[in-house]
């Protein structure tokens, strides 16, 4: 009788091991990091620019962190309008979540300064810091279920809009 007993619950442990392992490879791997180690907007590994697009090629997959090298603040300067970042992804300045220090993100390189007119509005004639806008967006987001932004600053110019 122990003999059946004991192949009895190898049986059982047998049938029930495909499930457990199933269960285990259903398991979400912690996203891959790419980060953002230059300032400059050259689209070469290590940009803004690269991580974005290299995001947007497998959405979910990745965590940018952006951490420029040297001495803040650090402030990334576009040259055209940046891909449209597509979710679901974390962005997160590196510098903001241990010093406080914020990355600024300026749109003032393809983005023409005309004072307070810099920030059209939604609705023509309105301008200004305070208005919200979609004209000339330094950076966008497409599929925004998940896209989570931390420590940075965004402007456009000098008066930073």
């Amino acid at each position: 009788m122990p003999a059946r007993t004991n192949l009895y619950l190898a049986s059982i442990a047998l049938w029930a091991l495909p499930i457990e392992a199933g269960a285990q490879s259903l398991s979400t791997p912690s996203p891959e990091v790419l980060r953002v180690t230059r300032t400059a907007d050259d689209g070469g590994e290590g940009s803004l620019r690269w991580a974005i697009e290299r995001n947007n090629t497998a959405p979910g997959r990745f965590r940018i962190e952006i951490a420029p090298a040297g001495q803040p603040p650090h402030v990334i300067k576009p040259v055209s309008l940046l891909p449209a970042i597509k979710g679901p992804v974390v962005i997160e300045g590196a510098a903001w979540k241990r010093s406080g220090e914020f990355t600024v993100l300026d749109g003032s390189g393809y983005i023409e300064d005309k004072g307070s007119q810099t920030c059209p509005g939604a609705v023509p004639g309105q301008y200004g810091t305070n208005v919200r806008t979609t004209t000339n967006p330094g950076l966008a987001l497409v599929d925004t279920q998940g896209v989570e932004i931390s420590g940075w600053k965004f402007a456009t110019s000098a008066s930073a809009c």
